[in-house]
């Protein structure tokens, strides 16, 4: 008599009974209903219970849900660790790239800044009149090798331009 469940559910009785007694229609009954465990703790449950044909019988099979559930509660536990160590893994590779781009940058503008300050002393030693001041090399084929040779040019130019005029005021 499964109503003598009524003592031992309480209050979650009618789930139980709403899932045992829909196998009455003839077709095969399922649900989740809360039952007693081995030490009289209520967890949720499983059932499927089917009636055998020709006879007043049913046959039940139900399983408590937490033993479904935990080792997919575990596989979702090793699956975030896994994450976080991914996460982990790319934010350190985020940051050394990060880092790596940041040190070629100033290794480059710097490179570029002597360049140009170099330049810039050169130019300045020109327009004092230091015309033998010796040219700054600089070896690139970008703009500030074109501006280079634009300060060699203009040296000579001037250094010509001087002894044009110092022949003809002799």
């Amino acid at each position: 008599n499964m109503k003598s469940m009524t003592g031992k559910l309480g209050a979650h009785f009618q789930q139980y009974w709403n899932v045992f007694t829909a196998v009455k229609s003839g077709e095969v009954s399922s649900g989740v209903y809360k039952w007693p465990d081995a030490n009289g703790k209520l967890r949720e449950k499983f059932a499927v219970i089917t009636p055998v044909e020709g006879t007043p019988f049913v046959v039940s099979a139900s399983i408590f849900m937490d033993e479904i559930t935990a080792p997919l509660q575990r596989i979702e536990a090793d699956g975030n660790k896994v994450a976080e160590q991914i996460r982990i893994t790319l934010m350190a590779i985020l940051g050394g790239g990060l880092l790596l781009i940041f040190i070629l940058l100033l290794f480059y503008g710097r490179s570029l800044t002597s360049k140009i300050t170099r330049l810039a002393g050169w130019a300045d030693a020109i327009s004092l009149g230091r015309l033998d001041t010796q040219p700054v090399r600089v070896r690139s084929g970008d703009e500030i090798g074109e501006l280079a040779e634009a300060i060699t040019r203009m040296q000579e130019s001037i250094k010509l331009s001087i002894q044009r005029l110092s022949k003809r005021r002799n």
